[in-house]
């Protein structure tokens, strides 16, 4: 036995404990384990075997190289530690900037939450009768922008694009007369509960549904003028096919009877209320109404509601308590895009306490100034 072959084994053997110090560090435990296991007992079999047959001399030299061996395995470990320590400072770090990117993400989100209500009830101020102004293009579809800066411009450019309502032509006196005829016998017909084959219409017994609107509000029910049977929405979904000619004739006998005789003769405001029953739902957006925001008027308990606007956030996955709004959502775009009168206003729905398909519905409510 030579002392080469001695020093090669120490070598060898601090070799693998420095491996076995590297595995802890970046906890690879097996690893670890063997590097450790071989290291020492190559250094153990060293100094029990190999050493005595050593002679005093060279013993001594190989002491001397296995001290530096030692000083130098201490070094190494010293400087591995501090690389670990300079690891957990630099992400400490990067945790300290994800925290901050996060919250000025989601500072920027809640301010253009709230740009969005201010701009919409701006939107909803100026289009008042108060106002009377309105789109370039009356019943334009909503902007369709997902993203929350594309939609606060897109609400500002609607809101920049209003125009004064031009003035109606001064009516002769005789078409003023049947005018006012025409409106007070549609008043006298919907004092009690008014039945054609296409909607019902019937009086809400609170004269104000909805804060500083105080009046007279009628419940319309539209159905299909064939069966009779009001329209309800199928399980899940929250459109109904905006291209049947029954739900399209419907809309259009009560637009025609009542809206009609009302539109710039009274004041009077659309409100729509959806609803859902309590049976579990979860699923996707529908094609071709892939809205993610509805604005509605928030509920102020023991079924009234204030002039004050919420909003509700969709996500890809639509949930049973998105339903109500949603359909209502529904309603009154397929109203305001097709009809020259006023897009009806959302009111908070609910999800009630049962399993009822006629619960999976909408309702549209009438206000009239008289």
């Amino acid at each position: 036995m030579t002392p080469a072959v001695w020093m090669f084994i120490n070598v060898a053997g601090a070799a693998l404990i420095v491996f076995a110090i590297m595995f802890a560090l970046s906890r690879r435990y097996v690893p670890t384990f063997v590097a450790l296991a071989l290291g020492t007992g190559l250094i153990a079999v060293n100094y029990l075997v190999v050493l005595p047959a050593l002679t005093d001399p060279e013993k001594e030299r190989l002491r001397a190289d296995f001290a530096e061996l030692r000083r130098d395995e201490s070094r190494i470990r010293g400087e591995l530690a501090e690389s670990t320590r300079e690891m957990g400072r630099v992400e400490a770090s990067y945790r300290q900037s994800q925290a901050a990117i996060e919250a000025q993400a989601k500072a920027h989100t809640a301010q253009l939450d709230r740009i969005g209500l201010e701009l919409a009830e701006a939107r909803s101020h100026l289009t008042s009768e108060a106002f009377g102004l309105v789109p370039p293009a009356p019943g334009a579809p909503m902007p369709s922008a997902h993203n929350g800066d594309d939609r606060v411009l897109a609400a500002a450019r609607e809101l920049r694009a209003l125009r004064p309502r031009a003035a109606p032509p001064s009516p002769r006196v005789e078409d003023r007369q049947d005018q006012v005829r025409d409106l007070l016998q549609l008043k006298e017909r919907m004092t009690a509960r008014l039945s054609t084959p296409s909607y019902d219409v019937e009086v809400y017994p609170d004269r104000e549904l909805v804060g500083g609107r105080r009046g007279r509000y009628y419940v319309v029910d539209l159905k299909d003028a064939s069966s009779g049977v009001r329209y309800f929405f199928e399980g899940g979904r929250y459109t109904i096919n905006r291209g049947a000619s029954e739900f399209r004739g419907s809309l259009n006998a009560f637009i025609s009877d009542v809206l009609s005789k009302i539109e710039g003769n009274a004041r009077y405001d659309l409100f729509v209320r959806g609803s859902a029953d309590s049976k579990p739902y979860q699923g996707r957006l529908e094609p071709g109404y892939e809205v993610r925001h509805v604005r509605y008027l928030r509920s102020a308990g023991q079924d009234k509601y204030r002039m004050e606007f919420g909003e509700r956030a969709i996500d890809s996955v639509v949930r049973n308590d998105d339903l109500p709004d949603l359909r209502a959502s529904f309603i009154s775009h397929i109203v305001g895009e097709s009809y020259p009168v006023k897009r009806p206003i959302v009111l908070e729905g609910a999800v009630t306490a049962k399993h009822d398909t006629k619960d999976r519905n909408v309702e549209l409510i009438l206000y009239i100034d008289w």
